[in-house]
């Protein structure tokens, strides 16, 4: 009887994953975009983005997020730019706004 050679094949699967969830924004102009965007308070979006708020908001300072501190002192972020700098940091892989 003669030894068999044995082989492993690996199967790699890739799937995309659809997380809806939900948080008010408010329609403003940006300086930053020269444009109107939507912002959303930086508490928000941790909760969006499963993050502390303090994580969150050293993200948006090491990357020149836009972003405008209300008169109550509550940071907000220009969605526009927070995906614009998540989209480039993932090489175009990840994060994606949906219309809807």
């Amino acid at each position: 009887m003669t030894a068999q050679r044995q082989r492993e094949i690996v199967i790699e699967f890739e799937t995309v994953q659809m997380i809806r969830k939900r948080a008010k924004t408010e329609f403003v102009f940006c300086l930053g975009c020269g444009a109107d965007s939507d912002f959303v308070s930086h508490v928000e979006a941790a909760e969006l983005f499963e993050t502390s708020s303090g994580q969150l908001y050293q993200f948006i300072k090491e990357n020149d997020c836009h972003h405008d501190v209300s008169w109550n002192g509550t940071t907000y972020l220009c969605i526009a730019s927070l995906l614009a700098v998540m989209h480039e940091r993932t090489n175009g892989n990840g994060v994606k706004l949906l219309d809807g």
